[in-house]
């Protein structure tokens, strides 16, 4: 499994693009923002659609060697670099099976693309998926991370 941002140092503001890739087995793909204060956003799976009518979240299945962009260059929307200055991680999770993540995560209103998540910090967010994947029989699963600075 791959994660990769196109700079290590990034500005507030500032339009961003990653890429990721599953190498051994399809799998479905989430992926996470974890700001320096510990705030957790999720990026996919999200809530595409218009800001008045979001679509319904749905599994993102990655094929096995398949490299996605995200945003792709045909969604409709664009991420931003936010938060406040410091250390960001990027966290790529890959499961065989989708995962039932709606303990952990909330949408704080219907037109939000991006799910927020109720618990705080990389080691959380890990814990807690790794849990939601070892509660299916037999499932396997990746983690990766890319780490990049905030700066004003």
């Amino acid at each position: 499994m791959t994660l990769a941002l196109p700079a290590s140092t990034l500005r507030a503001g500032d339009n961003f693009a990653l890429t990721t890739s599953v190498d051994r087995t399809s799998a479905y793909l989430y992926l996470y923002s974890v700001d320096p204060a510990g705030q957790i956003q999720q990026l996919l799976p999200n809530r595409t659609g218009s800001a008045t009518k979001p679509l319904p979240e749905q599994p993102f299945l990655v094929e096995a060697g398949q490299t996605i962009a995200f945003p792709s260059k045909d969604a409709r929307f664009s991420v931003f670099v936010e938060g406040p200055p410091g250390t960001s991680t990027l966290v790529a999770f890959a499961s065989v099976q989708p995962l039932n993540l709606d303990a952990l995560r909330t949408y704080p209103s219907t037109s939000d693309t991006f799910a927020q998540m109720n618990i705080a910090g990389f080691n959380a967010l890990s814990e807690g998926l790794k849990m939601a994947a070892d509660a299916l029989p037999g499932n396997l699963y990746a983690q990766t991370t890319a780490a990049f600075t905030v700066v004003k």
